[in-house]
């Protein structure tokens, strides 16, 4: 039980957004799934992760706020702007969330409300230049610096959580959905972006980056992006029309059969054995 216990911690701490308990089970390889229900519940009321109605209806699971926090080590040859004491000799404290100015520690709920209003800022921005995006990374950095408030706490731990947060504003607001404008390094918005599906109610399509594309260009029309004269049509990245377009030219056509003997015929067309 302790080692389905830290599994599930460590599963909550990679995902970037809330599981339910069939997830975990099916992630943490747990049977009967009634095992996972219990452990969740024994780490709700130990006050390690918080369970609530998510936006399908299931009950899923968040780790709280802090515990899902892994310093990570500081790049080479970038500068260190982590917080430091006087008393210690001017080594980094150990502060997971700190605000720049002082050091202070921050709170990761209170961070987390600063870097969802600079996300939503930062997102209009993009949304206003036609066929913009940023990526996560970019993101993350910007809203820190906006804020003033920075963490060591690795980006997968809290950047959907902050994206979670700007599209039920975005839905509240009757807006369409601005984390569309977010993608990953390789320029997809990945599995993370059925999230703004199920906060707006719709179906997940099998083609996230098709959908995310014509979310973006409802962005741009609604943030009052210059647009061509047509209205402007949705786009893939770059990146991801060149991925397309290779893994296009991998697959293989299915050989052609005789209709005759039905073996595999050669480049000339004209089967060996019945001719």
């Amino acid at each position: 039980m302790p080692r389905h216990r830290e599994q599930l911690i460590s599963i909550l701490r990679r995902s970037v957004l809330p599981l339910d308990d069939d997830e975990l089970a099916r992630c943490a390889e747990i049977h009967p799934r009634q095992s996972v229900n219990q452990l969740c519940r024994r780490l709700a009321d130990e006050g390690v992760l918080r369970r609530f109605a998510g936006p399908a209806g299931k009950i899923v699971n968040e780790l709280v706020d802090g515990v899902s926090e892994t310093p990570i080590p500081q790049a080479a040859g970038t500068p260190d702007t982590r917080p430091v004491d006087a008393s210690t000799g001017g080594r980094s404290m150990g502060v997971g969330t700190w605000r720049v100015t002082d050091g202070a520690g921050v709170a990761f709920g209170d961070a987390r409300r600063l870097w969802a209003s600079a996300a939503r800022e930062t997102l209009i921005d993009v949304a206003r230049r036609y066929h913009a995006y940023i990526t996560y990374g970019e993101l993350a950095e910007q809203v820190q610096q906006m804020s003033g408030v920075r963490t060591r706490s690795q980006l997968r731990n809290w950047i959907g959580k902050v994206l979670a947060d700007v599209v039920q504003d975005c839905h509240h607001r009757g807006e369409p959905p601005l984390t569309a404008l977010c993608v990953h390094q390789d320029q997809s918005v990945g599995d993370g972006y059925a999230y703004v599906l199920h906060v707006a109610g719709l179906p997940v399509p099998e083609d996230l980056d098709a959908h995310a594309a014509e979310a973006r260009l409802e962005c741009h029309r609604f943030f009052g992006a210059q647009l061509p004269t047509d209205g402007g049509r949705p786009a893939l990245p770059p990146a991801v029309v060149a991925a397309r377009r290779r893994a296009a030219r991998a697959v293989t056509p299915p050989a052609a059969i005789c209709p005759s003997c039905f073996t595999a015929l050669p480049k000339t067309g004209r089967c060996d054995t019945c001719s």
